[in-house]
C-alpha cells in the first residue's frame, strides 16, 4: 500500500515540476517580450493607428427633396 503512495506522490512531483518549468518560461518570454521587443510592439501599435487609407462608399444617385439630382 505505501509503495503505491510513494509512486502517486512522484508522479504528482513530476506534473508539479513540469508545470513550475512551463511557468516560468512562459513568464521569462513575457518578461523578454515586454522588457526588450517593447519599442518594437509600440511601434507597430502605432503604424497600426496612423495609417490612412480610403474607402469608397457604394452611393447611389444623391438627389434632393424634389428628386433633382
Amino acid at each position: 500500500m505505501y509503495s503505491n503512495l510513494t509512486k502517486h506522490r512522484k508522479n504528482i512531483a513530476v506534473l508539479g515540476l513540469l508545470i513550475a518549468i512551463a511557468m516560468v518560461s512562459l513568464s521569462g518570454r513575457l518578461g523578454f517580450l515586454m522588457i526588450f521587443r517593447s519599442e518594437h510592439y509600440g511601434d507597430m501599435a502605432e503604424d497600426l493607428h496612423q495609417r490612412e487609407r480610403t474607402i469608397k462608399a457604394a452611393r447611389g444617385r444623391i438627389i434632393d427633396a424634389n428628386g433633382v439630382s
